[in-house]
This record gives structure tokens, sequence and C-alpha cells, in this order.
């Protein structure tokens, strides 16, 4: 069982990291707009130290676009990260294009997360290439009207055959997540909110007044 911390945003990595709950931290390009972080003024070496520092043996990093300049981006990000000890993981979109780049970030030796998942099939290619995960979208498949139980029964039957973890993303409870891990999925990326929603029960906390109250 993994669990990665999604969100960009260094502050709330300062307040959940340490807990112990996660391996790493995943982002994307949204992640950081949304705390007004942009992809061509961030300070990475300071960025990858942040994550090390909380405690994140992973942190997932989405290539900004798909061109001629993506590969080399992505490896001079690489290689900072390993020169401070921290795991970078390159997020690459399941398209024709990304797997073409993929393939080529695979042969200099950079682990791979294919992202926006969408479908059962797509499993094949994250597979085929050789990546370490898969990133679905369970809650946007579900908006989108997909079957999630019959793709992700899919999916798992699939990761049994093969040496790329399922990583699942857009979740939304912790039941969702409760479902999957009894079809056999084990690594899960989750917002602050879900984070929040395993951590809090409110007899665990009552029972912990309780307690208290009977020291005092």
């Amino acid at each position: 069982m993994r669990l990665y911390l999604d969100t960009a945003d260094p502050e709330i990595w300062d307040r959940l990291m340490p807990t112990g709950m996660f391996h790493g931290i995943t982002t994307n390009p949204k992640l950081f707009a949304a705390v007004d972080l942009h992809y061509s003024t961030i300070d990475w070496a300071r960025y990858f130290q942040s994550a090390k520092d909380v405690g994140a043996q992973e942190l997932h990093v989405q290539v900004p676009r798909i061109d001629n300049n993506s590969a080399e981006w992505v490896l001079e990000r690489y290689a900072i990260a390993g020169s401070l000890g921290l795991e970078m993981i390159a997020k690459v979109p399941l398209t024709e294009e990304g797997a073409r780049l993929a393939t080529l970030l695979r042969k200099n030796g950079v682990k791979l997360l294919m992202t926006a998942g969408y479908h059962a099939k797509q499993l094949y290619i994250a597979a085929g290439l050789g990546a370490e995960y898969f990133a679905p979208y369970f809650g946007r498949m579900a908006d989108a009207g997909r079957d999630t139980d019959h793709h992700f029964r899919q999916m798992a039957a699939i990761e049994a055959q093969s040496n790329t973890k399922v990583m699942v993303a857009s979740l939304r409870t912790p039941e969702q997540m409760l479902a999957l891990s009894e079809m056999g999925l084990s690594h899960f990326t989750i917002s602050p909110a879900v984070a929040d929603a395993i951590m809090y029960d409110d007899l665990t906390l009552a029972a912990v007044e309780e307690f208290e109250a009977a020291i005092n």
C-alpha cells in the first residue's frame, strides 16, 4: 500500500507530510496554478529540496507540454532532483506523442507515470512502455459516465500481470479507496481533503476527549 499527497502547495506539505502517511507527492500544472506557481518561474532546486525536507521519497512532476524540448526539460530537472537525493517521476499524458516521449525518457533512465487515464485499455500502453505507474482518474471517469467498477476490476487484473502499478487519482472519498482496495488496488494519490477525511473520525476524537478527561 502506498499513498501519495496530490498537491503542489508546500504549505500543505508542511502540515500533512510529517504524519508519515505518504510515500511521496504528486503534482500537475493545474495544481501549480492553483497556488500561483508557474513552471517558467519555479526555482526547481529549491522546490525539490522542500519536498525532500518534508519526507517525500518521490515527487511526481508532469511535463508542461510535449514538443521537441520536452525530453531536455525533464532530464534537466531529473538530474537536479537526483543530486538532492529525491526521486523525480516524470508524468506523461497517455497520447501517441506522450508514448514517444516516454520511450525516449525511459532510454535515459527516467522513471515514468503515464497520466490522464480514462479507460482500462490505456494500462496496456503504460505497461508496454515499462512505466512504473499508470494514473486513471476515478472521479472524472465517473463524471463522464464510465463504468468505474468494470474498468477498475480490469485494471486490477492487468496490473497483476505487469510491473506497472495503478495509481488511482481523482478520488473524492475514502469509501472509494476502500472499494478499490477490495479489488486489489493499492496505490492512491489523494487530495488534502480526502487525507483529512481519512485522518479524522468523530468517534475517535470523542474517545480521545474521554481519555484526556479521565487523566484530569
